[in-house]
């Protein structure tokens, strides 16, 4: 029996596709290696050893290039003086791998939960307005081939004049936003209105049917804070993913929008969250009440909405309501 460690192993010279069983020997800081014609000597320090992953063999390259494979992890461990690993010692005891796997989980959990908004926020402070224009003209293109089915409005021009009018003295006067309001007839999706980032607001035919001109502009005033407060373009980030918030800030407006089009449905898919659409309330209460107007007219329409889509709540729920359990509460709060 040999009074030095061995180990078996498959030796591949890199030459030839031949390999070949060897025997790895330790005498000193020489690795021996036996089993060819020849008996070959490296130095121990030149020897490259890879770390032990699970049950996978142990690679060893040789400084002349060849290269040994060994699945005698015991002999191997016992020739270079070494135990497993602290990578394998972890990989192998379910119970650290299992704590692995919760505290991973528990990061992306985290991440979706703070970091994702906190970036995607950081990333719509540095977007320039212009690359917010371009991302939202070609969102809102891309809902016109959608099933949302926006036909011509059929609102007489008198009262589509009237309401430019009014709408032009919302924005306010500092704004950074070129605002086009939209007028749509949309049997699909009904009474709403929804704003898409860069200022498109669209309002639809039924909508205006339902509301009076003083609620149309207290809903109006709801979607300017939308786009004033940017919460269009946080949820495209959000949603889209951090490479088209990479490509917007640093004014790649052509990519970011190619690659966001689709995403400006989600606008009127998901609806905004509960946070975003009370800040969007606060600033339309504000903003009516800086210009002298009644600002409980935003919860009349609301109410209006509300009853109109009563029965529709899992089909076709108006963003402005559709992220609300407490949409009555809401109301309530408005009216006030």
């Amino acid at each position: 029996m040999s009074q030095y460690p061995v180990a078996s192993a498959t030796l591949y010279d890199g030459a030839t596709s031949g390999a070949w069983p060897v025997t790895l020997q330790r005498n000193g800081d020489t690795l021996w290696l036996s089993g060819l014609a020849e008996p070959r000597s490296y130095a121990l320090s030149e020897v490259c050893l890879e770390a032990r992953l699970g049950s996978q063999p142990r690679r060893l390259t040789l400084p002349d290039g060849s290269v040994c494979e060994s699945l005698d992890h015991a002999g191997i461990a016992a020739v270079f003086g070494q135990d497993d690993g602290v990578l394998h010692h972890l990989e192998s005891r379910w119970r650290w791998v299992s704590y692995a796997l919760l505290l991973l989980a528990g990061f992306a959990v985290a991440f979706y939960l703070w970091g994702l908004p906190l970036l995607s926020r950081g990333a719509t402070l540095m977007t320039p307005p212009v690359v917010e224009r371009v991302i939202g003209d070609k969102a809102f293109e891309h809902l016109t081939t959608l099933e949302l089915d926006l036909k011509p409005t059929k609102l007489a021009a008198k009262r589509q004049a009237a309401l430019r009018q009014r709408f032009a003295k919302l924005v306010p006067a500092n704004s950074r936003y070129q605002y086009r309001l939209h007028f749509h007839a949309a049997p699909t999706i009904g009474a709403n209105a929804f704003a898409l980032p860069g200022g498109v607001v669209v309002l639809t035919d039924e909508l205006a049917a339902i509301a009076t001109d003083d609620e149309v502009i207290a809903v109006l005033a709801h979607e300017i804070g939308h786009v004033e407060l940017r919460h269009g373009l946080r949820m495209i980030y959000q949603s889209a993913g951090m490479g088209v918030a990479v490509s917007a800030v640093l004014g790649d407006a052509p990519s970011a929008a190619a690659q966001v089009a689709s995403f400006g449905a989600l606008v009127l898919q998901l609806g905004y969250s509960r946070d975003l659409e009370r800040e969007a309330d606060r600033y339309a209460q504000d903003r009516l009440t800086a210009l002298g107007l009644d600002r409980r007219k935003l919860g009349s329409a609301l109410a209006k909405l509300m009853a109109q889509h009563k029965g529709e709540e899992h089909i076709r729920l108006p963003a402005l309501l559709s992220s609300h359990p407490d949409t009555e509460e809401r109301i309530k709060s408005l009216s006030r």
